[in-house]
């Protein structure tokens, strides 16, 4: 039986193989399916991960030992034992050493360049150059775009994130404005209006429903800015922004057009988009331009765009009062998506109405008879014992979700807090956390390999650059001399 060790380096997208102890040549088969790309990459058709160590191995056990970061293991767990198929009945025995640390990274990167200031090898602007790029790992916002058709509640969907009643909801189209809410933390909400040149209409403090009402209905604005906490967001490692955009049957001008082209086509991985659609009717055709363009990317990108896409499927409760079947609405979603060419999409059944009505309750707001009575008979379904009712249990979360998701489950249920049960089988905390691990899996590395490159275009010696490595990379994810076997 062969043993492999897999070290990655997910900042700089560098892997090292052992076989045996052995480091495996550049030249080789294994390693030219994983040089230079993300780990998440070597699982696609073209890369035929599974199937090269398998005839590499030529054995009936194959032990694989990985060594790197939590999150980037159970995607390599995922895919031997949910997707790759061994034709040789190939039992694949995985382990991991889990070795990085994301949050030390940066304070890692600080270091080196006051060393560098420190031994006056390099000058005062680039110095400041450098912290500048590295500083932007936290200040560069990643976006959460959000499209959809109307009346398939994205607003309420965003209300739901932010843990209240900030959008204006209804069944017509009522986002006519690019609406960004940028998170830092702080309990009063501050807003800045602009026009179509970019020029401030109007901007205060302590933001609400009734003032945002006002600005959608103000002709002159296209975009509203709103600084304010993000509550599932953690601002110590990223800044996240949620972005409300237009429909395609709400888009008046060609910015909003743009703005979502831009959205569907970044091919960075810095931002990930959530399609909201209505569990309740898909007949709005306008639809079907924004579905197409997603195809094309999702096909043009891998897996990296299969996880940058979440189809977010709302007002599910509308069914679950019904009575119908979630387990229908799920096939039915998928046969849908496929008539776009759209296949293995990540759904998220959600009842974000429901969530709202929980953020609303635990705010101290007085519901009137008629809220009061619709707010209790939702809560109630996801308070059943019944796993037809539980929209976390229909959602493609990863194991790391999952695992989060039963712990949260079992303080609710130890507690008694029907509010916490009913929150986490409405589907909004699986999708809240998914988010987050996007941002960990992708953003987070991208944003500290750019700074990387900023920092080496400003190092001069060759000496530098080993220097950078060894600090930053060697010492956090141990990819040094390979292991050579005993003779």
């Amino acid at each position: 039986m062969a043993k492999y060790v897999i070290t990655y380096n997910p900042y700089q997208n560098k892997t090292m193989i052992l076989k045996n102890g052995i480091e495996l040549k550049k030249n080789d088969a294994l390693c030219k399916i994983v040089s230079g790309v993300r780990l998440q990459s070597w699982f696609e058709k073209d890369k035929r991960l599974g199937e090269k160590i398998d005839e590499d191995n030529n054995e009936k056990e194959c032990h694989i030992l990985f060594r790197g970061r939590e999150i980037d293991f159970v995607d390599l767990k995922d895919y031997f034992e949910k997707v790759y198929v061994s034709e040789r009945k190939t039992e694949f025995v995985l382990e991991s050493e889990i070795l990085s640390n994301d949050d030390d990274i940066v304070a890692k990167l600080f270091d080196f360049v006051e060393t560098m200031e420190q031994e006056g090898e390099i000058d005062e602007d680039r110095i400041e150059g450098m912290k500048k790029q590295i500083s932007k790992i936290k200040t560069d916002p990643f976006a959460i775009s959000v499209l959809a058709t109307m009346s398939s509640g994205k607003s309420t969907l965003l209300n739901a994130l932010m843990h209240e009643e900030l959008l204006p909801t209804g069944n017509d189209a009522t986002t006519a404005n690019i609406v960004e809410i940028y998170d830092n933390d702080q309990d009063i909400k501050e807003y800045i209006a602009y026009d179509k040149d970019e020029q401030i209409v109007a901007q205060g403090r302590d933001v609400n429903l009734q003032r945002l009402e006002e600005i959608n209905r103000d002709k002159k604005i296209r975009t509203v800015k709103i600084y304010g906490d993000i509550p599932s967001a953690n601002i110590d490692k990223m800044q996240l922004m949620l972005r409300d955009t237009p429909g395609p049957n709400n888009s008046e001008n060609l910015e909003h057009k743009a703005v979502t082209d831009s959205v569907i086509t970044n091919r960075k991985g810095m931002s990930a988009v959530l399609y909201v659609m209505n569990g309740t009717d898909r007949t709005d055709l306008s639809a079907k331009e924004l579905l197409t363009q997603i195809s094309k990317e999702m096909e043009s990108s891998g897996k990296q765009a299969n996880d940058r896409f979440l189809f977010v499927i709302n007002k599910v409760d509308e069914r679950l009062i019904k009575s119908e079947p979630i387990e229908q609405l799920i096939i039915d979603t998928k046969k849908y998506l496929e008539e776009f060419n759209i296949d293995n999409p990540r759904l998220f059944p959600v009842a974000a109405q429901m969530a709202c009505y929980v953020w609303k309750k635990r705010g101290g707001y007085k519901f009137t008879p008629v809220e009061s009575v619709n707010a209790d008979a939702r809560m109630k379904i996801f308070n059943m014992d019944d796993p037809g009712v539980k929209l976390d249990e229909y959602a493609s979360i990863s194991q790391c979700v999952r695992r989060q998701l039963d712990n949260d489950l079992k303080k609710a249920l130890e507690g008694a807090d029907e509010n916490e049960i009913a929150l986490i089988h409405s589907g909004i905390k699986g999708l809240e956390y998914s988010i987050k691990e996007y941002m960990d899996k992708y953003a987070y590395p991208q944003k500290i390999e750019d700074a990387v490159m900023e920092i080496k275009d400003t190092l001069t010696e060759k000496e530098m650059y080993t220097e950078l490595e060894k600090r930053i990379f060697l010492s956090l994810i141990h990819i040094s001399e390979p292991t050579r076997p005993r003779l």
